[in-house]
């Protein structure tokens, strides 16, 4: 005989006029689901404790995410500011280096120097003039050459320095086009944005326009025909008509006009013709 103690009987009684049933259910299927429910309230108030841990993590990572985006900018920003402390340090060891002071002699002490060589210069060819004239008068016309392109090459050399400190030419001067290569009238400086651009040569300010090619361009005037021109430039601190002295901070290296990247475009002119550049740098 069965056991009733093993079982429980659950009555289902119907309104009105229906039978009345029961069902027997053994102890341990009912002790069983009595377990899985406790095992699904505990496990639904584990979950919902959990997810509020982990909103409160999504939302400590979300501002972690927002705090680093602001040190990396932060971070940029002192690193344009150090480039600018660099070039400033560099510009005062230029002004330093090309100081009155330093040099010994005041500019207009210097500019006398330059015109006592260039009598010498003449001096020294008149007296070989003088020589052949006695030797023969074959030897005068060649002496007088020597005299008219010793002072010629004399002025051709004053841009004879590069208009950056920091030398990094990307692009030089081409005078031929083919199929990879377009004509470049002069010499590309990569360089940082901002950083300084030095006068080639003693002379004047020609022009400064705002050109579509060449953005920002400052063009400088060092007579007898020659020119220098400074392209894409981001700020240009002389005024039209200023007179310049070599080496002279003029302008800052920009982005400006078309161009991808902060350089400048350097061009020297000579009687209107385009010339290489780096032929003038001294070594």
């Amino acid at each position: 005989m069965r056991n009733n103690k093993k079982y429980y009987t659950i009555m289902f009684i119907p309104e009105g006029n229906a039978k009345s049933f029961s069902l027997q259910i053994h102890k341990n299927i009912l002790i069983f689901f009595v377990i899985i429910f406790l095992m699904f309230i505990f496990g639904f108030i584990f979950l919902t404790v959990k997810s509020g841990e982990i909103a409160a993590k999504l939302q400590l990572v979300y501002f972690l995410q927002n705090e680093n985006k602001k040190l990396k900018e932060e971070n940029m920003k002192v690193k344009i500011i150090g480039n600018k402390l660099d070039n400033i340090e560099n510009y005062i060891k230029f002004i330093k280096k090309i100081s009155d002071k330093e040099s010994g002699y005041s500019y207009e002490e210097n500019i006398l120097k330059k015109e006592d060589k260039i009598k010498e210069l003449i001096q020294d060819t008149t007296k070989i003039q003088n020589f052949a004239l006695e030797k023969g008068e074959q030897n005068k016309n060649l002496i007088n050459n020597i005299k008219q392109d010793s002072v010629k090459n004399l002025f051709e050399i004053i841009p004879n320095i590069h208009p950056v400190f920091d030398v990094w030419i990307t692009k030089r001067f081409n005078q031929t086009s083919n199929d990879t290569e377009q004509i470049h009238n002069g010499v590309d400086y990569a360089g940082t944005l901002g950083a300084p651009i030095r006068a080639t040569a003693d002379g004047y300010v020609r022009e400064i326009k705002n050109d579509k090619y060449y953005g920002q361009l400052l063009t400088l005037d060092h007579g007898n025909g020659v020119l220098t021109r400074y392209g894409h430039c981001s700020q240009i601190i002389v005024k039209e008509g200023m007179q310049i002295r070599k080496g002279q901070i003029v302008a800052f290296i920009g982005n400006t006009g078309n161009s991808s990247a902060p350089h400048l475009h350097y061009e020297i002119l000579k009687n209107g013709k385009y010339i290489d550049p780096q032929k003038y740098i001294r070594k």
